[in-house]
């Protein structure tokens, strides 16, 4: 019997990770995703002591979703700002997590104490734990009843100003700068994944590029960035999905207040795909132009050590 490669245990070993995800996949959501499309096709609705029934749209299948894209003036607008916070959140987060790993890639007293305290968010994340201990975390009562936020931002706002930045690139700075917490609480997974990223680079690349008399600034992009690029496409795919499905999400809050608060499944039902559409799309495209300007493959320094050209 041939023996297999390493490359091939490893697929092995990453296909039986993932095959759970599988099973769980075919058996309890594709079935879920059906009755949806199902539901979007028709007028589902629940009638009292019989049930629930289908009945056949009047004007077409397709009635719900030219709806919600023509008629609907909210699920547009709240889709359409979804994207344009998707578009300046990750970038700043995957930066911010890139930063944070490296500082905990370094050693210091308490480090371990330091990656655990990152790590928090994530055995804390459900809904509505998480919405009590931002909220918590990012207001405080002050004087008589008011509640201002305790990470103000006032400062960097006026300074960004009169730098002459455009003012709604200056608010979304200002928003998340004044929700600190809720920019740490999305970075927990990112920065995991870069620490693991940082942990493979052997020390030695380090010890070349300091013998070959490197800067730090030359060092991250010789050494550390080709090394965590093939973790940056994970980061951004999870990113961007996180944000598209996040309980603060308003594209969420509208479909989830059609379904359950006007119980008009169908309507939901159709908007949910095409919100589903929208997402596989975006995530196509920040695959493709990620393709273009990182690459993915990590760049070995051994084929570089040939004098201060490598760096």
């Amino acid at each position: 019997m041939k023996r297999k490669t390493i490359k091939q245990q490893r697929a092995r070993a990453g296909f039986l990770f993932i095959l759970p995800w599988l099973i769980g996949i075919i058996v309890f959501f594709l079935q879920a995703m059906f009755n949806l499309l199902r539901y979007s096709f028709t007028n589902f609705e629940f009638v009292q002591g019989i049930g629930y029934r289908y009945s056949e749209l009047s004007d077409g299948i397709f009635s719900h979703y030219k709806y919600s894209l023509i008629t609907d003036s909210l699920f547009p607008q709240k889709l359409t700002e979804s994207l344009g916070d998707m578009l300046y959140r990750v970038p700043i987060i995957l930066v911010f997590s890139l930063f944070v790993a490296i500082v905990l890639n370094q050693k210091f007293k308490g480090r371990g104490m330091m990656r655990a305290i990152f790590f928090i968010p994530i055995l804390i994340s459900s809904g509505v734990i998480a919405s009590i201990i931002k909220t918590s975390l990012t207001t405080t009562v002050m004087g008589s009843g008011g509640s201002g936020n305790i990470f103000s931002a006032a400062l960097l706002t006026d300074m960004l100003y009169e730098f002459g930045l455009p003012a709604s690139l200056v608010n979304q700075i200002g928003s998340l700068v004044s929700n600190v917490t809720d920019l740490i609480w999305g970075s927990s997974v990112q920065i995991i994944v870069f620490l693991m990223g940082l942990l493979t680079i052997p020390h030695t690349y380090y010890e070349v590029a300091q013998v070959e008399g490197a800067t730090g600034w030359e060092t991250f992009w010789k050494v550390t960035f080709p090394a965590v690029s093939p973790y940056i496409l994970v980061n951004i795919i999870y990113t961007a999905i996180d944000h598209f499905i996040n309980y603060d999400n308003q594209v969420m809050k509208y479909i989830l207040e059609a379904a359950f608060t006007n119980y008009n499944y169908s309507y939901a039902s159709a908007m949910s795909w095409i919100y589903f559409i929208v997402i596989i799309v975006t995530l196509v495209l920040l695959i493709l132009l990620t393709s273009l300007f990182i690459p993915f493959k990590e760049k070995k320094i051994k084929n570089k050590k040939k004098g201060r050209k490598a760096f």
